[in-house]
């Protein structure tokens, strides 16, 4: 997987864990990060570079989406009060439709990766309005 399906993937995954637990703090990832620095660290003493190195990088992944989750949380109270999981899925079906486009214009490497992210979005759309329904059902 690219890069970029790498970092689209963890931003919606961040995102729908912002809408599915409100109240999760976000210092638990920034914790979390800290832990597996240290932990890093530890595993460069034990002569085990390779090893500290793909700690390293979840570190980096959790205190990106720690900061990711602070920023959402607060900047969602003011900008986005209530999103509908219709956009994503209407997202998605553009997304598609791109993607056939570029297969008619003989682009197949870039059709797949924007196919990708389609199934993505839609996996969110889908989600998030799951989460919607449960809601509305509980409360």
């Amino acid at each position: 997987m690219p890069l970029t399906g790498i970092i689209v993937l963890i931003v919606l995954a961040i995102f729908l864990v912002v809408f599915a637990f409100p109240r999760l703090d976000a210092r638990i990832f920034i914790a979390l990060a800290l832990l597996l620095l240290a932990v890093s660290g530890m595993m460069l003493m034990l002569e085990k570079p390779i090893l500290a190195d793909q700690i390293a990088g979840y570190a980096f992944y959790s205190l990106t989406s720690g900061i990711i989750l602070l920023l959402i949380q607060r900047f969602t109270v003011f900008t986005i009060p209530r999103l509908d999981a219709r956009i994503f899925i209407a997202l998605a079906l553009l997304l598609l439709a791109l993607s056939g486009m570029m297969l008619m214009l003989e682009k197949p490497i870039l059709a797949d990766q924007i196919a990708g992210y389609a199934f993505y979005t839609l996996t969110s759309g889908i989600v998030l309005l799951i989460i919607q329904r449960f809601r509305e059902s509980c409360g």
